[in-house]
């Protein structure tokens, strides 16, 4: 796969990730169901790409073993999300708060890798994958929060997951690819 082609796919991934996060973000109260059901098809998506990221980076870059397993989850709730959606609407904010707990450590210790090669913009991958597991973790605190408040959380987390993307395509070019 061509370093065009995956930033593109980066981006494409980033951009549905903050749609999706300001329709969640917007309309809080919306129906749940088809909420999970939305959200396990850009999952799908974002894991799908994960998945072609850790293959392209598997033997060039340590630390590619994280790509992996947000992949692996990503892929994994949004076949829960899209084939079993009456069944995970009850448990959605602790499959939410699992799946962003698991991104939000993965992109923490990518950062933190990246740190190792003196890799100047660490930070803001670290910085987004703490505010990921914040997220992640008010999911399972207070899973029986209203509505409203979860569906706005929910749609500021994957605002900051699209944007982290969106940052990594363009970081992209000044590190690896």
């Amino acid at each position: 796969m061509r370093a065009s082609v995956l930033k593109l796919l980066w981006k494409i991934s980033g951009v549905a990730l903050i749609l999706a996060g300001l329709v969640s973000f917007l309309h809080p109260d919306a129906l749940l169901g088809a909420a999970a059901v939305l959200f396990g098809l850009v999952l799908l998506l974002t894991g799908t790409f994960d998945l072609l990221l850790y293959r392209r980076i598997r033997k060039i870059m340590a630390g590619g073993i994280w790509v992996l397993c947000e992949g692996l989850s990503n892929l994994g709730l949004s076949l829960l999300l899209i084939f079993f959606s009456d069944w995970v609407v009850l448990s959605l904010p602790l499959f939410l708060g699992a799946w962003l707990l698991i991104c939000g450590f993965s992109r923490a210790f990518y950062a933190l890798r990246c740190r190792g090669f003196a890799y100047f913009d660490w930070s803001w991958t670290l910085g987004c994958g703490v505010l990921l597991g914040i997220c992640g973790l008010l999911f399972l605190l207070a899973p029986l929060a209203g509505l409203h408040a979860i569906g706005a959380l929910m749609g500021f987390a994957l605002f900051v997951v699209g944007a982290l993307l969106l940052l990594t395509s363009y970081l992209s070019e000044k590190f690896w690819i």
